[in-house]
């Protein structure tokens, strides 16, 4: 009710508050990520520890990020007629600066060496703080998010590009396992759907909607675009019988 009132006096108090509670949650984000020694040492850290500590961070800073608002609600009434920050833009931009920056790139590396980890059999990947690891990219984006630019441009740009990338690479690798074993082109399209079917699973339980159409498309683009030809001409592979009994389908 103090700052409510101030606020109506004097709106330049919104923005010395908005500066001030910017300065002092980068301090504290900064110590606690300093803390972690995730961002520091010589030593990469481990890809499980990676996760879980940034998903562990990150639901925590959340829940303080909706205790700030509430009580520092006055500010909102400001930004509605003024430069339109609003208490949570603030609490994200600071999280931006001091967290998301400097580990946006070891979380990302950190978030695809556990998928390729569940992708090679390891049944101790928590999906659940995958999730949540991955959660941070889409919140800072949409955040943080500015006139003009997609909802999920931040996840796309830190995220996305380097998870297709990185599956393109894996699905190649597959491809060629596959093709060279024997009686390899006989089960490739079998082998294709239900490599599809796997990667779809992981994206629907660890991604957003948006990337299982791009992880989709990369299994086209990689394992049936480059062979198409050679799997339909190839005598073990099937094809060819069921053209020429009209199995269209």
């Amino acid at each position: 009710d103090v700052v409510h009132a101030a606020i109506n006096r004097d709106p330049a108090i919104a923005i010395r508050l908005r500066n001030t509670l910017h300065e002092k949650l980068l301090d504290w984000l900064g110590s606690v990520l300093a803390a972690e020694e995730l961002a520091t040492g010589s030593e990469k850290p481990d890809s499980k520890v990676v996760v879980a500590t940034m998903a562990r961070l990150f639901g925590s800073y959340k829940a303080f990020m909706s205790f700030g608002a509430f009580v520092l609600s006055p500010f909102n009434t400001f930004s509605c007629h003024g430069d339109g920050n609003r208490v949570e833009t603030v609490f994200m931009e600071a999280f931006n600066t001091a967290v998301y920056e400097p580990m946006k790139r070891p979380l990302c590396a950190a978030v695809l060496a556990q998928a390729k980890a569940f992708r090679d059999g390891d049944q101790r990947v928590d999906l659940d703080k995958l999730k949540a690891a991955v959660e941070i990219f889409i919140d800072v984006s949409a955040s943080l998010q500015r006139p003009g630019v997609t909802k999920l441009y931040a996840y796309g740009l830190d995220f996305e590009l380097d998870y297709i990338g990185a599956l393109c690479n894996t699905l190649h690798k597959r491809a060629t396992e596959v093709l060279t074993s024997e009686g390899g082109h006989g089960t490739f399209l079998w082998s294709v759907e239900a490599i599809e079917a796997s990667e779809l699973r992981f994206a629907r339980e660890v991604l957003p909607p948006c990337s299982a159409v791009a992880v989709s498309r990369a299994v086209g683009q990689v394992m049936l675009v480059p062979h198409f030809e050679d799997i339909i001409l190839h005598p073990g592979s099937g094809c060819r019988a069921l053209l020429q009994h009209g199995k269209m389908e």
